[in-house]
């Protein structure tokens, strides 16, 4: 129901003023979709019926004097009103919306969707939604086909749910190197949601992620040796951008929330306690400016030679505290403006992990905590 101020509205206008909608429908012929995108919470049976696409919406004449709006037709448009009777409400050009067969459905046909009116949800909010999707439990579903030891996908035999690689990964901080996952989002398998898969550490010590075009995250470890900042480095920076310019068109337009579905993950011991951090996007089009950068060979020596200067100023090189770390980090994306915001995951024995949204306060002598919810 649509409640109305009737305190802004005359006897006469009252008496005219109806509130209608048209509904759009398209015959879906089973073919089975991704659904939300890296969600693991698709398990729909794909079969054939008519789907709601869009709703319009409008104010239309009752026909208590003729003439007004009209209930829209066609998305977009309308028509003006027309007469009324006595015996009641009358609709423009003959639509009931009350009438079934006025729904694209004509009585004998599965309904394959509610109908329902989306809302568009603040960056934040998108953000907050996609990591909330990282840490929830994986569907009650058999194997996920790309997690089975010794297959072809799963060569390393490591490959699992992301919530389990996330909040295991933390054991292998003692390393000598990187231990890493690509978060992939394959489209054989859509019923299992999305996965973790290994990725080995190459003979440099750091994990190389390929350029998926199903792969829209990365997690990752900075060994905790004394030698590794423990943050976010230019090269993990830039892996967001490389993500988000890799993945599908496909795999895109399957993707409800946008560029808020692309993450990149890091867990770092920062002194003495473990921390896992995500930065995601805030402003692509300012990110986009980095590929410059990374395309000159100069200019990207300078923007990783001063990320590490300011880790050795700001933060003590790497023994510096987790607000030290987190400060620095802010400062240099705020500065350099890049388009990029910082989460940190909350863990609550006995709950589910959640997420908080790390910024600046207006003096910049803290660090203010949003909670995702």
């Amino acid at each position: 129901p649509i409640d109305f101020d009737t305190s802004v509205f005359n006897n006469g206008e009252l008496s005219k003023m109806v509130y209608g909608c048209v509904e759009t429908w398209e015959w879906s012929d089973g073919v089975p979709h991704n659904g939300q995108v890296h969600g693991a919470d698709c398990t729909c049976n794909p079969s054939q019926g008519w789907v709601l696409t869009s709703i319009s919406c409008g104010n239309y004449d009752d026909g208590a004097s003729g003439g007004g709006n009209g209930i829209p037709t066609s998305p977009g448009t309308s028509d003006g009103g027309s007469g009324g009777d006595s015996s009641g409400t009358t609709y423009d050009n003959g639509f009931d919306p009350t009438d079934p067969n006025n729904h694209g459905n004509s009585g004998n046909l599965p309904i394959l969707a509610a109908p329902a009116i989306e809302v568009e949800l603040p960056d934040h909010e998108k953000n907050c939604e996609e990591l909330n999707k990282l840490t929830s439990n994986p569907p009650a579903q058999t194997t996920n086909p790309y997690t089975v030891d010794g297959s072809a996908s799963d060569s390393t035999g490591l490959n699992t749910n992301i919530r389990i690689a996330i909040t295991n990964i933390d054991d292998e901080l003692g390393s000598n190197f990187e231990h890493g996952f690509g978060l992939y989002n394959r489209g054989n398998f859509p019923e299992y949601g999305a996965y973790a898969h290994h990725i080995p550490a190459a003979m440099d010590d750091h994990v190389h992620f390929p350029g998926q075009q199903y792969q829209f995250g990365t997690l990752h470890t900075h060994p905790n040796d004394n030698v590794r900042i423990p943050m976010f480095s230019h090269d993990d920076i830039y892996s967001l951008l490389n993500i988000k310019n890799n993945y599908g068109s496909f795999e895109m337009a399957n993707t409800p929330n946008g560029d808020a579905v692309f993450v990149c993950v890091m867990v770092v011991a920062q002194a003495g306690q473990t921390h896992t951090y995500a930065i995601k996007i805030e402003d692509i089009n300012k990110l986009q400016s980095l590929q410059a950068i990374w395309e000159d060979k100069d200019d990207r020596k300078d923007f990783e030679n001063e990320l590490k200067d300011i880790y050795t100023d700001d933060a003590s090189g790497v023994n510096g505290s987790a607000t030290d770390y987190q400060k620095t980090f802010l400062n240099f994306i705020k500065d350099k403006d890049l388009g990029v915001s910082l989460y940190e995951m909350k863990t609550v024995p006995g709950q589910l992990e959640t997420w908080e949204k790390l910024t600046l306060s207006s003096d910049g002598n803290t660090v203010e905590k949003t909670p995702c919810n």
